[in-house]
């Protein structure tokens, strides 16, 4: 049994918590509440759907909702089925040249998707049934949805300490505790926390104790701007009262539409590496009043009501961790005693259960009992080594 602390207490780090506590002497620490911070500020959406898939993506997506399953068919966690759909921006996707390169990349992608078990659909024509007025092509996978973040945040820290774990909120991580080349622990505003292995799970903070401990991961952080528009006039609802149903929709200059509370949220997936750019998780600014308009904008394009009045009645700016290859960096670094689950790409949310099951297996696996054929491929294309 090691003592091991997990910074970061957000989906990812509450799920390495979890699969680790049951073998070991765990403390979850959290510099703020248990689920805030990035998993807070995110969509929580649960998507199949990529432009571009791999196997290692959708055997990582597989292992995570069979863990969700159990949650939502438990009852612990909620889900809202919408499907999720990748389209053009408004007036784009017309008959021409370019129209027909975005329907060949859906088909192809399509295909792809279904080859690795993914239920994938390109739309032709109106999209009306979507709850839009723009026409296709477009991609759709109806399985997806959109998940209760904070309910599965809580499941894993009351399964982390039903098996003993400390989950300490309010403590912030300093630096790192030393024993000759290996990390030892770490120093908090609460004191110091000694351990055999410290995992930084610090979302957007996590470069921050990457460099503490001497250690480089090519990990930058991206802006999320997101505007929360209630609808008012004549569009955008279905009953005059209610906001028409939609699908989770990514268009193709990043934008995105999910259904709100209020009305619609409107942000930006933004997920594009930049060696030579980064954004200080102490320094988040405003979204602005540029982006407010685009997003009005593009709602009003989206449901074809150009004379609907847009309410910003929330607004926020999130930030992810994101990597070259667009994978998350998971086990240890080359700095003894230091391992990483960070990077996750905007999939925080659809990653976090097949991380932590991973991580705790790869960590535990000196016996090599713990790891099948297919967890060592996974781990190795995860692991910080690759770069």
């Amino acid at each position: 049994m090691s003592r091991i602390v997990v910074v970061g207490g957000g989906i990812v780090g509450a799920s390495v918590a979890a699969h680790l506590a049951d073998r070991h002497e765990v403390t979850l620490l959290e510099r703020g509440e248990f689920g805030g911070g990035a998993t807070a500020d995110s969509m929580a959406v649960f998507t199949r759907l990529r432009l571009s898939p791999t196997r290692i993506g959708q055997r990582l997506r597989d292992r995570s909702w069979r863990s969700y399953e159990l949650m939502i068919d438990g009852g612990a966690v909620g889900f809202t089925r919408t499907g999720s759909l990748h389209a053009p921006p408004p007036g784009t996707s017309d008959g021409s040249a370019d129209g027909d390169d975005v329907r060949d990349r859906y088909r192809t992608a399509g295909a792809d998707l279904r080859a690795l078990g993914v239920d994938a659909r390109v739309l032709e024509g109106s999209l009306g049934d979507r709850g839009f007025a723009i026409d296709g092509p477009a991609l759709f996978v109806p399985a997806d949805g959109h998940l209760a973040q904070q309910a599965v945040v809580d499941r894993y820290v009351e399964r982390a300490r039903a098996a003993g774990a400390a989950a300490e909120r309010g403590v912030s991580v300093e630096g790192v505790l030393a024993d000759g080349d290996r990390v030892a622990g770490v120093k908090t505003d609460a004191g110091a926390r000694e351990a055999d292995a410290v995992v930084n799970a610090a979302g957007p903070h996590a470069p921050a104790l990457n460099a503490a401990a001497g250690v480089d991961l090519p990990i930058r952080r991206t802006r999320g701007p997101i505007v929360e528009l209630a609808v008012g006039g004549d569009g955008g609802t279905d009953s005059g009262a209610h906001p028409r149903p939609i699908p989770f929709t990514l268009f193709g200059d990043a934008l995105y539409l999910r259904r709100s509370p209020r009305g619609y949220y409107v942000g930006e997936y933004n997920t594009d590496f930049d060696s030579g750019s980064d954004v200080d998780p102490g320094a988040r600014d405003e979204v602005g009043a540029a982006f407010r308009q685009r997003a009005r904008d593009r709602l009003r394009g989206a449901l074809g009501a150009p004379d609907a009045t847009l309410t910003a009645v929330d607004e926020w700016v999130g930030l992810r961790t994101v990597t070259p290859d667009g994978r998350p960096v998971v086990g240890a670094t080359d700095r003894p005693g230091l391992h990483v689950a960070t990077g996750m790409n905007g999939q925080g949310v659809t990653l976090a259960p097949a991380v932590g099951d991973l991580f705790a297996r790869g960590f535990d696996d000196s016996d090599g009992q713990r790891t099948d054929g297919e967890d060592a491929g996974l781990l190795a294309a995860l692991a910080p080594g690759r770069f």
